[in-house]
């Protein structure tokens, strides 16, 4: 059995959360108080052109966006379409550099858009 190497517990998200990352936007996959993992679909040459993002939160009964999250790329996939379409899709896990100050945001939404929340 492989035991769990995060610090924090993974929370997978309903729709409703994007990332806005330069110029990028994306789907968050799942996030922690540690940090997430997001899909941008990206013009080819700006890919991770910017160190911090913004995650922008829109459901029933709320709206929020958290600006300003910097951050340091853990693993990075990019994923090429055809070649005679400069788009690629961005797959990153990325660490929260400013974790503990952020936290309350970040359990807002684990509170507002997490699968695990009650209905």
């Amino acid at each position: 059995m492989q035991m769990e190497r995060r610090r924090y517990e993974r929370f997978r998200l309903q729709s409703g959360v994007a990332v806005l990352h330069g110029s990028q936007i994306g789907g968050v996959d799942d996030i922690s108080l540690g940090g997430m993992a997001c899909s941008c679909l990206a013009v080819l040459g700006d890919c991770l052109d910017a160190d911090a993002l913004d995650i922008m939160c829109h459901g029933e009964g709320c709206s929020y966006r958290v600006r300003g999250v910097h951050f340091r790329v853990v693993r990075a996939n990019l994923d090429t379409f055809l070649s005679t379409v400069p788009l690629a899709r961005n797959r990153c896990a990325l660490e929260f550099l400013e974790a503990a100050e952020m936290a309350a945001d970040i359990q807002q939404i684990i509170n507002d858009f997490s699968w695990s929340r009650e209905a």
